[in-house]
């Protein structure tokens, strides 16, 4: 590749209103159209292998991984480190690493590369030539190194684990990091906080990073004395907090479900309209402005929380006045109403969302995802702490109380439910009056009469008598002829190897999800 094609201009981007240092501007660079082929070339020849090299722990740009993963994980440990009792404390790193892209030397990278066995031909290239063009998966270089490292001083026992879940299931966090966001759970002791400092400075020593002390927090579990937790932050070099703040944008400590947890949502949606005067724009490119920022920026956070209804509220009203040009200071009439405009385009609508519905939807999505994604870190991290009996006992469980992601699966749950249908193979598993097995609607939705309560627990297997033949004898009244006509086309076997499938079909943000899940 000619050197003269990576020549690139450097553009700073101010962070701030009225930049005076250099630290407060984002350089970027203006690549030619040559270089970002190249690098998209090699770039999806490496993908395929990051979910083999990259830990579970980190999820950025490795496919099949989402920053909310992480983001379920962090808050869940923050829940249980905040009700942790007994005489053992633990704690919670946020490591804060000062300009990561820009300090990353390529001789570190040439090290992780060899760590993973890369071939020479990637490895020794001048850093004008092949190395530069991954360099969108620096990250990826940077989290490995640390896990590394850090997986080392675990294996030797030099760090405790604060492992919150581990009475609860097999889940251990040790770390947890989305591109340069870190955060570490140890125990809260002088040995485990001069090992984590160790591997630290050996990490900076090698990558040549900078930790940024003034950023970096620590968050202790309620036992742990405050002169401890002076001690322990002295050998860190950071400061003890009472609140980590936000982590890839989430909050990671929330209060039930407090209007004031989520109206940073709203006032981020006012922002971006407020740059925006609607009479500039034409009806049309105000839709597609509600369609591509307004409702995305809510979607975000909607994905594993249920947001207040007056937050919902307040997020629909703001899109109704910008779509018909209203404001604080002068009103207009809207003429049609919001739940027409929410409508389908082919019902009549103008396709947008309505923020409490899509809430809904999404967290649904969840609730899938969980059965969908069960072996993934977040999955096992939920299922351990709340339902270690698995995800199909799930409504076992669902008037426990937990963490805000635990209350949205339960908002949620209703919705799912809706929209899943059970594929029966032996009908060990599925509930002949309650689950959606056979048509559109359970059976007991069409049965008005009072089921007997010994009845009421039937599973499908129990009115099975062999491989395709019902025995409708054991129950005390006659079923509708459209549904023993749908009986009659299933074959379902009682001593059948295959348990159960779960296909769902559900309807959200206008499109439809097909999946099955054996």
């Amino acid at each position: 590749m000619p050197e003269y094609l990576n020549k690139t201009l450097i553009s700073l981007i101010p962070k701030c209103i009225g930049p005076e240092t250099l630290s407060q501007f984002r350089p970027i660079s203006l690549c030619n159209t040559v270089y970002k082929v190249v690098t998209k070339i090699i770039v999806n020849r490496i993908r395929p292998l990051l979910s083999n090299l990259v830990s579970p722990f980190q999820a950025a740009f490795v496919p099949g991984r989402r920053g909310v993963d992480n983001v379920i994980i962090a808050q869940e440990l923050i829940h249980s480190l905040h009700k942790k009792k007994g005489r053992k404390g633990q704690f919670i790193l946020k490591v804060d690493l000062e300009k990561a892209y820009d300090r990353l030397e390529w001789s570190f990278i040439r090290e992780v590369l060899l760590f993973f066995n890369f071939p020479s031909s990637w490895r020794f290239l001048n850093p004008l030539g092949v190395l530069d063009r991954v360099i969108c998966y620096l990250p990826i270089y940077l989290s490995s190194a640390w896990n590394i490292l850090a997986l080392r001083s675990l294996m030797l026992a030099l760090i405790r684990v604060g492992n919150l879940l581990k009475p609860l299931g097999v889940v251990l966090h040790s770390l947890i990091y989305f591109l340069d966001d870190l955060l570490l759970c140890a125990e809260a002791s002088t040995s485990c906080c001069h090992t984590i400092a160790r591997v630290l400075a050996d990490f900076c020593s090698h990558s040549r990073q900078k930790i940024n002390l003034a950023k970096s927090k620590a968050f202790f579990s309620p036992n742990v004395t405050p002169h401890m937790r002076h001690h322990l932050c002295d050998i860190l070099g950071v400061s003890s907090t009472p609140d980590l703040g936000k982590y890839l944008g989430f909050p990671l400590r929330i209060h039930g479900r407090n209007a004031r947890d989520f109206r940073f949502i709203v006032e981020k949606v006012q922002a971006k309209l407020s740059s925006w005067k609607s009479k500039l724009l034409s009806p049309a490119g105000r839709v597609v402005l509600i369609q591509a920022v307004t409702s995305a920026i809510p979607a975000y956070y909607m994905q594993n929380a249920a947001l207040p209804s007056s937050i919902c509220s307040e997020l629909d009203k703001l899109n109704r006045n910008f779509l018909w040009g209203s404001s604080e200071d002068r009103k207009k009439m809207h003429m049609v109403g919001w739940d027409k405009i929410c409508q389908p385009k082919k019902d009549g609508g103008l396709g947008l969302y309505s923020s409490k519905p899509r809430n809904l939807a999404l967290l649904a999505k969840l609730n899938w995802r969980l059965i969908d994604e069960k072996d993934s870190l977040w999955a096992k991290t939920l299922l351990a702490k709340y339902c270690p009996s698995g995800p199909l006992e799930f409504k076992e469980v669902l008037r426990k109380s937990g963490s805000s992601n635990w209350k949205g699966l339960k908002m949620g749950n209703d919705v799912f439910l809706k929209g899943i249908r059970w594929v029966v193979s032996n009908g060990h598993s599925v509930s002949f009056w309650h689950d959606i097995w056979v048509g559109n609607r359970a059976l007991r939705e069409v049965i008005h009469s009072p089921i007997p309560p010994f009845e009421e627990s039937f599973c499908v297997v129990d009115v099975i008598e062999g491989v395709g033949v019902w025995d409708f004898s054991k129950i005390s009244f006659t079923l509708p002829k459209t549904f023993v006509t749908l009986l009659g086309l299933l074959v379902c076997a009682p001593l059948a190897i295959r348990r159960i499938a779960l296909l769902g079909i559900l309807l959200m943000e206008g499109l439809i999800l097909v999946r099955l899940i054996i």
